[in-house]
């Protein structure tokens, strides 16, 4: 048996990036909240839809879906940029 190569598929996303500042702006478009680590006192944005939560830096992602949106999910902040390129805006 041999691999094969697979390309990811063209898909369109909606993301905001987690900061100190819009912390609370992204848990509210992504259905979740704000929440501090007790042991770090980290900022987090839980998730409804995700076991792991994003943290200053991480973007909240939710894909383009024939009905709406997806559910929000986390993307570290390199996967991000590695993966997406803004689009141009109309």
């Amino acid at each position: 048996m041999t691999a094969k190569r697979y390309g990811r598929r063209p898909n369109l996303v909606d993301a905001m990036q987690v900061s100190e500042t819009t912390a609370l702006e992204v848990a509210e478009w992504a259905d979740g909240h704000v929440d501090r680590d007790r042991q770090t006192d980290k900022l987090l944005v839980r998730l409804p839809t995700s076991k792991i939560p994003a943290t200053v830096g991480d973007w909240v992602v939710r894909d383009h879906m024939p009905d709406g949106l997806g559910p929000a999910r986390p993307m570290l902040d390199h996967t991000f940029t590695w993966a997406f390129a803004p689009l141009p805006t109309e």
